[in-house]
């Protein structure tokens, strides 16, 4: 393996600060080591403290593969900061990596970029009637967000559509349909007690109050599935919050899982607010997951006759700046597909050399029902000017 050493820095907001002189840590089977410092704005005399710093140091093959592991460690201590102080801390808000060759004077620097106005999503159209079904549904009659029950499973189904992650949509559509569950039984007079246990002796069951067979309703007759699936999803939900440390194991099943409990939910909600006809028979859709930023961007250069004592000795380091241009009309052909907003110009500060070699990927959200690649899709390209080396 010719793996490089690279140097990661990134900053997460916080209320939570270091002692002075910060944190570090190595970490021995791979060689890298995490620095860990407080970030701050200085204003006049004044100093205010706005979250963390991360330095690390590690060895990879390429530079994206840098970029991926340094953002996966400062996560992963992210987590153990928060955990361990009470405190929350934000998600990776910058991410800068260089190259430390100290074979070659050309190095690669990469940086992440969030809300880059990039990608214009696809609309995706609402139904008048479906939406004047369900807001009949909701606002009228016992079965109505009156009904907390109702209020909450909508609620649960609205933030599962606020998050790429499957574990939370998966918590989320399961306590959505716990939140109905009581409700389904009364309507369809399902049981209310389940077989907690045999008896040791005679074998006989022994049932107990607490019965999820709305959930199960709501699964194999609304959304159409089957019994097994139902206990899978509810073993599933059991590894995970139970601990009972198969969640590792079952967490592959999860994309083909959710899906599902995300129509059992829709469907369960409109059944109990009485949503019929043709609104009834057009639920069934792919969730289009709001993005938390208007783009990610990740732009790497090439920079040319940059030492490594000269990147160590330089008081503030080379740094790419983007910039966008709005489009000037949206008239003429095409002007409805448009899929970008303007063009992005690289920059890069700092750096009294030539640079070049521009690679610039994004990931932004489409549709899942018209883009296959959906909800996260990645494109390896975007208009950029100019393309060519400058000093």
């Amino acid at each position: 393996m010719n793996d490089k050493r690279y140097l990661i820095r990134a900053n997460v907001p916080t209320p939570l600060r270091f002692p002075t002189g910060g944190i570090k840590v190595v970490m021995v089977d791979d060689g890298a080591e995490i620095w860990m410092s407080n970030r701050e704005l200085t204003s006049g005399s004044s100093t205010a403290h706005v979250g963390l710093d991360f330095r690390a140091w590690m060895n990879a093959e390429d530079i994206e593969t840098a970029v991926e592991r340094g953002r996966s460690a400062i996560e992963n201590f992210c987590g153990v900061l928060s955990a361990s102080h009470g405190a929350g801390v934000g998600h990776v808000t910058s991410l800068w990596a260089i190259d430390l060759d100290e074979r070659s004077e050309d190095r690669e620097l990469a940086q992440f970029f969030e809300d880059i106005p990039t990608l214009i999503p696809n609309p995706r159209i609402v139904s008048e009637e479906l939406f004047g079904s369900f807001l009949k549904g909701a606002t009228e009659g016992t079965n109505s967000l009156q009904d907390s029950r109702i209020a909450r499973a909508i609620a649960h189904a609205r933030q599962a559509a606020l998050t790429d992650d499957l574990v939370q949509q998966f918590s989320q559509l399961w306590l959505g349909l716990e939140s109905i569950n009581g409700r389904l039984i009364e309507k369809y007079s399902l049981p209310t007690k389940f077989v907690a246990r045999h008896c040791a002796i005679c074998n006989a069951p022994m049932e107990v109050f607490g019965s999820s067979a709305g959930i199960t309703f709501a699964v194999v007759t609304l959304a159409g599935s089957d019994k097994k699936t139902a206990n899978h999803a509810r073993n599933i939900r059991r590894s995970l919050q139970h601990g009972s440390g198969h969640f590792y194991e079952e967490r592959v099943h999860l994309p083909d899982i959710v899906p599902i409990l995300h129509r059992a939910l829709i469907r369960a909600i409109a059944d109990v607010l009485e949503v019929r006809g043709d609104a009834a028979t057009s639920l069934d859709r792919i969730m289009y997951i709001l993005p938390e930023g208007k783009g990610e961007v990740t732009v790497a250069v090439t920079l040319h006759g940059l030492s490594v004592d000269q990147l160590k000795a330089s008081i503030v380091p080379p740094e790419i700046k983007v910039d966008v241009v709005p489009p000037q009309s949206e008239q003429g052909v095409g002007a409805q597909r448009r899929r970008h907003w303007g063009n992005l110009i690289v920059k890069v500060e700092n750096h009294s050399g030539s640079w070049g070699n521009v690679r610039i990927s994004f990931a932004g959200r489409q549709d899942p029902e018209t883009v296959p690649s959906a909800p996260l899709a990645k494109f390896a390209s975007l208009p950029i000017a100019p393309l060519t080396d400058r000093g």
